[in-house]
């Protein structure tokens, strides 16, 4: 198989979405898990400091000043 045979097969309309889930599955997939591991240390954290755990917010991205409070999504767009 050579390039040409390999793109012709790629692009074609029907595997297009196949291609972009090729990228998009692992890239989201790694993201999970990153955000999983970092949720995983906060709560670690906070049961070795109970003082902390009354205080601190128990998200590893809380919502700040500042930032939207709604988020438009597809059939507001």
């Amino acid at each position: 198989m050579d390039w040409h045979q390999l793109w012709k097969i790629t692009s074609a309309p029907d595997n297009v979405p196949i291609v972009g889930m090729l990228f998009l599955v692992p890239f989201f997939t790694w993201l999970g898990l990153r955000q999983a591991r970092q949720t995983d240390r906060l709560i670690e954290q906070l049961e070795q400091d109970p003082q902390l755990a009354k205080t601190h917010h128990r998200k590893i991205l809380p919502w700040r000043p500042g930032w939207a409070r709604e988020l438009h999504v597809w059939p507001f767009l």
